[in-house]
């Protein structure tokens, strides 16, 4: 039903297969409306080449002319015959603030006469600050998805049971069990649009992690209500594999037009700062001097041209293993998601250390101070902190700035390194590198991914210096008894990797350099540590 393919950070391109067709994820479900289709489903499937789309069970059957169809099956009904799913009318309860004139077991029953590829059970919002409210939801979605499992009848129909308990994290992760032991095959995770609509992307990314942590990982996690681009990459990174939106139609008919960094006021620009079909063709005068119903037709499918290109671009970023990357870019269009991502960096390492993988296509590319939470940087930590010992022999602890990021043989790290190979007694001198990224990197691991394959620019923040003394204290703290002398080696003058001469006026280690005590010695030259280390012995 679900094949991986390739996975970044904790996100995965999958295969999700339907009876109407496989779907690459993750994916993106246009909402449709059947009475008010702003763009009609043939075009979205014809011109837009959209997989998968998703419309309202309830919707169907509260309007008669559409329920005295509702035989001829959900494909032909809305004329898309991709894969389609179908919702219960959960969140138009929430909306509507209204208790629905349909009971679950009508709205399973009502949904297999439809026949989507996947259908929802009607599960119960549970946007509320009182924690017995919101348990007493979950217990009713629990109970719905019971019973749909005992009544429905056709086996080719995938069933989505929703994870409920809004702010509630103990409660997620009791539904995300619970509903891990019943037999459905997708999960969506709702009651997301309340802390959407506010901003609260802190809130959104714990959720959506929490219920990752306790949910069965072989079924697609469905972000019920995400839909604009600007959180698409993180929510992929933390796990979610299918996405719904109304939010190309509903911000289209409220004149806005979407890009990945945020919106715009329609009325406001002056030219598009796009080039897709809409854009390319039409200048906001146009548009501005077009019927309502034409101009609202027209920013929809810019709207949805760019979260569809969003989603190609987390496809590109998943298979060559810099999601990261995107999503540190993504993240600067607001404080608010640069708030998310520092929170479930720091606070879910050992989660992202469970997906991310060990070796990668692409390097460590170092785009702010949220790039030390990372888990290439925490699971180097680890490594150092756990598993990691200095050789047994070893007596000196000789520290080299990493100037190079790939310790090139033309660096100052390759001219120590043959310096000590050269001394009957090396085998006292451990060599390490002083990295304002990964802290210490002993020379017997710096070609393991990606301590050899990383990148950073040289103004050095305070992040950086703060995390390498930081790691490096942690470092001498559990080894000081290996070492009788630190040696630090710090020139003044060095030759990059192309013999350029260069000028080191700054690096990190300068800071261990201040704080020195008597068994640190500091040399400038590679002459003054040859002397040194040759009287060593």
């Amino acid at each position: 039903m679900f094949e991986l393919l390739a996975r970044d950070a904790a996100g995965r391109l999958g295969k999700l297969k339907t009876p109407h067709g496989t779907v690459l994820t993750p994916t993106l479900m246009p909402v449709y409306n059947p009475n008010i289709p702003l763009i009609p489903a043939a075009e979205l499937e014809n011109e837009f080449k959209i997989q998968m789309l998703i419309t309202n069970a309830y919707i169907i059957y509260r309007t008669p002319e559409l329920r005295e169809k509702a035989a001829q099956g959900v494909h032909n009904l809305i004329n898309f015959h991709k894969t389609i799913m179908t919702d219960s009318g959960a969140y138009q309860a929430w909306m509507y603030k209204m208790e629905l004139p349909v009971t679950n077991r009508q709205i399973v029953q009502f949904e297999e006469i439809l026949a989507p590829d996947i259908a929802t059970i009607l599960d119960i919002f549970t946007e509320t600050n009182d924690h017995d409210v919101a348990q007493e939801g979950v217990e009713k979605t629990l109970k719905a998805a019971r019973e749909c499992v005992e009544i429905r009848k056709k086996s080719n129909i995938l069933w989505a049971a929703p994870v409920q308990g809004g702010q509630f994290l103990d409660l997620l992760a009791y539904c995300a069990k619970e509903l891990s032991l019943l037999d459905f095959q997708i999960h969506p995770l709702g009651t997301l649009a309340p802390a959407l609509q506010n901003y609260n992307f802190k809130q959104v990314a714990e959720t959506i992690i929490v219920t990752k942590q306790n949910l069965n990982p072989a079924r697609p996690l469905h972000g019920f209500s995400i839909g604009h681009p600007i959180f698409f990459a993180l929510a992929v990174a933390m796990g979610v594999d299918l996405f719904d939106s109304s939010a190309y139609a509903l911000f289209a008919k409220d004149n806005r037009y979407l890009t990945v960094n945020g919106t715009f006021r329609f009325e406001s620009l002056e030219e598009f700062p796009c080039i897709c079909p809409v854009c390319i063709k039409n200048t906001p005068q146009d548009l501005k001097e077009m019927p309502t119903h034409q101009r609202e037709y027209l920013l929809a499918k810019h709207n949805l041209y760019i979260t569809i290109e969003e989603i190609k671009r987390i496809h590109v970023a998943l298979r060559e293993n810099c999601l990261w990357e995107l999503v540190q870019e993504r993240v600067r269009a607001h404080p608010a998601l640069i708030e998310a991502l520092n929170l479930v960096l720091s606070k879910y390492p050992e989660f992202f250390l469970k997906y991310d993988p060990v070796i990668k296509k692409s390097g460590f590319f170092y785009a702010g101070p949220e790039s030390l939470l990372r888990p290439e940087v925490t699971r180097h930590v680890k490594k150092i902190v756990e598993t990691y010992a200095p050789p047994a022999e070893t007596q000196i602890l000789l520290l080299v700035p990493d100037l190079e990021d790939n310790f090139h043989p033309s660096s100052l790290f390759q001219q120590c390194s043959e310096l000590i190979r050269q001394l009957p007694h090396k085998g006292i001198i451990h060599l390490c590198i002083y990295s304002p990224i990964f802290g210490i990197i002993p020379e017997d691991l710096k070609e393991i991914y990606p301590l050899s394959q990383h990148e950073y620019p040289r103004n050095y923040d305070f992040a950086m210096n703060h995390h390498a003394k930081l790691l490096f204290h942690q470092y001498l703290e559990k080894f000081r008894s290996h070492y009788k002398k630190i040696y630090i080696f710090r020139p003044q003058i060095y030759y990059d990797n192309q013999n350029q001469e260069k000028i080191l006026n700054y690096h990190p280690i300068d800071a261990i350099i201040e704080e020195a005590t008597e068994n640190f010695t500091s040399f400038n030259t590679i002459d003054q540590l040859k002397d040194a280390l040759g009287q060593s012995q």
